[in-house]
């Protein structure tokens, strides 16, 4: 991201909301109704803060903000904007979020936390980072980092999801049904969560391709030796290929998660495949 901070004047239309960068459970109307009262009234509040990748312009931080202004039926709002991603722009708002604002529940402190771990390469970093990335204790990250793991080892059929309910608590979900109590969440956004499923049927493959080349190298190995050993070491890369290949990566930038050619019509663009030996 950018360092180079430019201040202007965009239209509300522009600026997109459904990135994933809304890392709060929900808007609290209330604030809303009354950040619109102030402004009616005159007072001028810190700018919102927006990422530029190009072609989109991702808030980052000042939902309320923004809607306040729009309930005042503005058109337009002064914004502080920096080049960079809507990767970018959700860490900005995680940041922001557990920095500054309103109080934060504990549905908004795992909503932030489940965002880190939807990305491939936070998701690796310790759970000392990411506590102190999204201000929460280690031990909230530890048990959504262990729900999000027990979550995809469902026996239920399909693919299982995370969902949040309204008391912050983390939850199994299936595409084939919601929860009355849970919050709707954006189709694409739901498949992103799922990342961490991925990952973790990829470091199994890892640890299976290590244990085989132990036995291998180990009595009685010489079974898996020569073809036998080409033949395993082949089909645990295709495995990890294809698993790799399907995770859920990002929104699309071509759709914007509608489905297109570029995705293959499922929303969101998949990373180049890694081989895993």
């Amino acid at each position: 991201m950018s360092s180079e901070l430019n201040h202007a004047t965009l239209l509300i239309s522009r600026i997109r909301l459904d990135g994933g960068t809304q890392i709060r459970e929900k808007l609290d109307d209330d604030v809303v109704r009354e950040y619109a009262e102030r402004m009616r009234e005159g007072v001028v509040f810190p700018r919102p803060f927006v990422i530029y990748d190009g072609e989109n312009y991702w808030l980052a931080d000042g939902f309320h903000r923004l809607h306040a202004a729009l309930l005042l039926e503005r058109t337009t709002i002064d914004c502080r904007i920096v080049s960079g991603t809507r990767r970018d722009a959700i860490m900005a708002a995680i940041q922001a979020n557990a920095t500054h604002g309103l109080r934060r529940t504990n549905a908004d402190k795992r909503r932030a936390v489940v965002a880190i771990l939807a990305d491939r390469e936070w998701s690796l970093k310790s759970n000392r980072w990411i506590a102190n990335t999204c201000g929460v204790g280690r031990d909230m990250v530890e048990a959504v980092r262990r729900q999000l793991s027990e979550t995809a080892n469902s026996p239920q059929g399909g693919v299982s999801e995370a969902r949040l309910g309204q008391d912050g608590k983390l939850r199994p979900a299936h595409r084939t049904a919601q929860s009355a109590d849970a919050p709707f969440l954006d189709p694409i956004e739901s498949a992103l969560h799922c990342a961490a499923a991925f990952d973790v049927c990829l470091k199994r493959l890892r640890q299976v391709a290590t244990e085989g080349e132990r036995l291998a190298a180990g009595p009685g190995g010489s079974f898996l030796s020569g073809r036998r050993m080409d033949d395993f070491r082949q089909c645990v890369s295709l495995a990890a290929q294809t698993l790799d290949a399907a995770r859920p990566s990002q929104r699309c930038g071509t759709c914007g998660g509608a489905g297109c050619d570029d995705c293959q019509n499922v929303g969101w663009l998949c990373p180049a495949v890694q081989p895993l030996i």
